[in-house]
Order: structure tokens, then C-alpha cells, then sequence
């Protein structure tokens, strides 16, 4: 394209543009040549089309050249105008192109994972590396033989899988590819168990019912204590131990001063029995020692004067009689005051001896 010295607005009639001096020759040749054929007018009119399309195609090629404007036109941006994209900024432009290039990194890599068996194209000719599939880490691979055993076994758990189904849901309908398959009714069969009537079938179901709200009950029997689980959210039930015919709770002064009364009576219970029959052995603590009852320093009688289980043997050898023996001791023995079970409550106002005392189920001679 030639130089200009000024660019004016094209306008219907003219368009006044400087040209440069080959175009100016090849205008003025052209004159000179189009005057024999043409006439004047003819030569203005294609002289101005030809200027109107190399300035058209001068706009085009040079978008970034000022537009030059006589005063009397006015034209918006084309990139500020209404209907332009929105533009963006440096950072999200070098954003945007950042993003894209993540993009098409992450492409790649799909389709390289996706692909293996691709071949490799890089343009670093020392480049090198090893096979996927002979790598260390890799898999064992299988051989032609071990494949087939393979799909063999494979093939054998899936038939034993559907048999396995056929087995646990009778039920299932057979599904045959051959149109003249037939076969006998499962349930009908003659080894199929007796089925029961409808009639046998629902009485069943009533005991089974009947046993179960049994035990039911059976278990609030036995364990009234544990809570009471209903479906209606209105229903509604007194209090076990409140109830009318419930029996009188004591208090915890009472069941102490019971439990105190009965400690008491055991005690004395065991210390009839120990008065009741002094032959029977005294069971102790491994830790505990004790003096024998005859031969204490507080005894009221000589010592020598009783019958020791010793001689007691020998007079047994003898042939003497028990009865004989225990006059023995009633004389020697001197006379003792009756022991006296102690009160031990606002229920026993009268004092008995130990020896008349009815001690539950003991029975002295």
C-alpha cells in the first residue's frame, strides 16, 4: 500500500485521497489510454471505485489505524459498543489462559491412562523409559495355559453359582432356550414332603401365635421389672407396686429394725445350740486359739475331780453306762444359775431360759 498524506470519509460522489507517485503514473497512463475510448466521466466514476476499494482494503488491513473524519461524521468503538463481548482484564486473560493450559495437561494425561497402549511421542530425542507392563511393580502376568484355566474356573463358579440360586429360591421360573423341554412340578414330586391344607396351615399359625403371647406373659411374670414397650401412644397403666392388692411396703426404719431382729434372733438361735449341745466341735478361724473349758484358771471345781475324754475311754472300755457317767458329773458339778436369753426388742416382754426357747426347726432332746 502506498503512503498517504490525508484520509478522508468516503462519500457517494468523490473520495479525495492522495496517491502515491507509481499510482499517480499509472493513472495518468490510464487517462491517456481510457481518453481514446472513454469518455471523461466514465474514467471519474472507475478512478473512484478503484480509490473507495484500496481504501476499504487498506480499513481492513490496518483495523489499528486511526479513522480519520472531516468534522461532520461520528462513530462508536468496536470494542465499546452495546453489543461487544465483555472484554477481560490482563490477570483474568493470563488466568483464563492458565486454566486452559491445566486443561489440556489433564486431557493429555486421560488419554495417555486411558490409552496405554499408545505409543509414546515426545520431542526430546535422549529420552527414555521403561515398558509398562515389564515394569517392576507390575502385576504378574498369566500364561496362555494358566488364562484358559482361568476362564475355565470362572466359567465352572458360575454355573455352581446359578445352580446354587435354583437350590435356594425354587420359586424362580425356568427360563429354557429349547421349545420342547419339559419337566415335572417341583412340589408334586413324589419325594416332596406332605404339604399341609389350607385348614392345617392356619391352625398352625394359631398355636404358634398362642405359644408366643404365652411366653410373653411368662417373661412379665418372671421379670415384672422391666419396662412396658406399647405401640399406642394413649395407652395408659398403674403402678405395679402401687396397685390395691400390691402388699404394705414398709419403710426403711422398718425393714431396718427387721433386719436388726432378725440378726438378734439368729444370734441367739446359735447360742442355744452351742448351750444345748456342748459336745459339738467348735469350728474356728485358722487364726483364732482358744483354752479348753475345763482346765481354765477360772474354773470352779478341781480339775482331777473331772472325768477326762481319756478315762471316759477307759470306762467305756469297761462296759459302763452312759448314764452312769453323767451322774458323775451332775455331782461333781456345782450349781449354776439358768442362763437368760437377753431382750432384745419391744416384742419379747417375757424373759425365758435359752433351754425353752423354740428356735425354728430345732428340736432338743
Amino acid at each position: 500500500m502506498g503512503n498517504h498524506s490525508t484520509k478522508t470519509a468516503i462519500t457517494e460522489d468523490w473520495v479525495d485521497v492522495d496517491i502515491d507517485d507509481s499510482a499517480s503514473e499509472y493513472s495518468y497512463e490510464t487517462e491517456e489510454e481510457e481518453d481514446m475510448e472513454c469518455d471523461e466521466e466514465m474514467m471519474r466514476q472507475i478512478l473512484a471505485d478503484a480509490k473507495r476499494l484500496r481504501f476499504m482494503a487498506d480499513a481492513f488491513l490496518h483495523p489499528e489505524k486511526p479513522v480519520a473524519s472531516t468534522g461532520c461524521y461520528c462513530d462508536g468503538c468496536y470494542y465499546d459498543r452495546p453489543s461487544a463481548p465483555p472484554r477481560l482484564s490482563r490477570e483474568e486473560a493470563d488466568e483464563q489462559a492458565q486454566i486452559l493450559a491445566d486443561t489440556y495437561s489433564l486431557g493429555r494425561l486421560a488419554h495417555a491412562y486411558a490409552h496405554p497402549e499408545e505409543p509414546v511421542v515426545t520431542t526430546d530425542p535422549a529420552a527414555c523409559a521403561r515398558c509398562y507392563y515389564d515394569r517392576s511393580s507390575a502385576p504378574d502376568r498369566l500364561s496362555v495355559e494358566e488364562t484358559e484355566e482361568q476362564a475355565a474356573i470362572m466359567t465352572d463358579l458360575d454355573v455352581l453359582r446359578r445352580a446354587a440360586r435354583d437350590y435356594l429360591h425354587p420359586e424362580l421360573p425356568v427360563v429354557s432356550s429349547d421349545p420342547t423341554a419339559c419337566a415335572r412340578n417341583y412340589f408334586t414330586r413324589y419325594s416332596a414332603p406332605e404339604q399341609e391344607s389350607l385348614e392345617e396351615a392356619e391352625y398352625r399359625a394359631a398355636v404358634l401365635a398362642d405359644v408366643a403371647a404365652l411366653k410373653q406373659r411368662a417373661v412379665w411374670h418372671a421379670h415384672p421389672e422391666m419396662p412396658v414397650t406399647a405401640s399406642d401412644p394413649t395407652a395408659c397403666a398403674r403402678n405395679y407396686f402401687d396397685r390395691a392388692s400390691a402388699p404394705e411396703q414398709e419403710s426403711l426404719e422398718e425393714a431396718e429394725y427387721r433386719a436388726a431382729v432378725l440378726a438378734d434372733v439368729a444370734a441367739l438361735k446359735q447360742r442355744a445350740v452351742w448351750h444345748a449341745h456342748p459336745e459339738m466341735p467348735v469350728v474356728p478361724s485358722p487364726v483364732v486359739m482358744a483354752r479348753c473349758y475345763f482346765d481354765r484358771a477360772s474354773a470352779p471345781h478341781d480339775a482331777e475331780q473331772i472325768i477326762s475324754t481319756s478315762a471316759y475311754a477307759a470306762e467305756k472300755k469297761q462296759q459302763e453306762s452312759l448314764d452312769n457317767h453323767l451322774e458323775t458329773l451332775e455331782s461333781l458339778a456345782p450349781v449354776t444359775r439358768t442362763k437368760v436369753a437377753p431382750a432384745t426388742g419391744p416384742c419379747t416382754p417375757v424373759v425365758q431360759s435359752a433351754s425353752n426357747v423354740q428356735l425354728f426347726d430345732l428340736e432338743f432332746a
